[in-house]
């Protein structure tokens, strides 16, 4: 589970709605977060804060990855420990 805390529909709603469109064109323009998995939300914007210091612009990217695949984060998380795996063989 992701190190940060599971966001409510409420605060995650007000997130989506407060922002303008930071990404116009992103694939997930037409997304809100509650259309993902929390925990997938969670974990996209722990993993893109770490390109941005901007949690909503964070957000946005999450989404319009898990716009393309549910299960991003997932795979991310997989390819990236098998990685580590390798270097340390």
């Amino acid at each position: 589970m992701s190190i940060l805390p599971l966001l409510s529909a409420r605060q995650m709603t007000y997130d989506r709605r407060a922002k303008e469109d930071k990404i116009p064109g992103g694939l997930g323009d037409s997304k809100s977060p509650l259309d993902f998995d929390p925990e997938q939300v969670s974990k996209g914007i722990e993993v893109e804060l770490e390109h941005t210091d901007d949690p909503s612009l964070a957000q946005e990217i999450a989404i319009d990855h898990l716009t393309e695949d549910p299960k991003y984060y997932d795979k991310l998380e997989t390819i990236e420990k098998h990685s580590y795996d390798r270097r340390r063989r």
